[in-house]
C-alpha cells in the first residue's frame, strides 16, 4: 500500500499504472477543500489524519510499505 500527502497525484503516474493502492492521508483542516473532494471522487481513499496526534499516525502508517511526504518546510510532524 502507498499512502502520501500529494495533492496533485495525477502528475506522477501511480494511479494511472493500476499497480498500486493509493491512499491519501490530509489534516482535517484540509478535507473539505475542492482538491481533496476531487481526489475522493476518484475512489481514492482519504484518511484525516490529526498530524499532532501520533497515536493517529501509528495507525495509518501501520500497513503503509512507501510513505511520499509531502508537507512543507512550516509543518511539524
Amino acid at each position: 500500500m502507498i499512502a502520501f500527502m500529494l495533492i496533485k497525484w495525477h502528475s506522477i503516474g501511480l494511479w494511472e499504472s493500476g499497480t498500486f493502492d493509493i491512499e491519501i492521508l490530509v489534516r482535517p483542516a484540509s478535507v473539505n477543500k475542492p482538491s481533496v473532494q476531487k481526489i475522493q471522487e476518484q475512489d481514492i481513499k482519504i484518511w484525516c489524519i490529526d498530524l499532532n496526534e501520533s497515536s493517529d499516525l501509528i495507525f495509518a502508517f501501520s500497513s503503509i510499505d512507501v510513505l511520499i511526504n509531502a508537507t512543507g518546510p512550516q509543518d511539524v510532524i
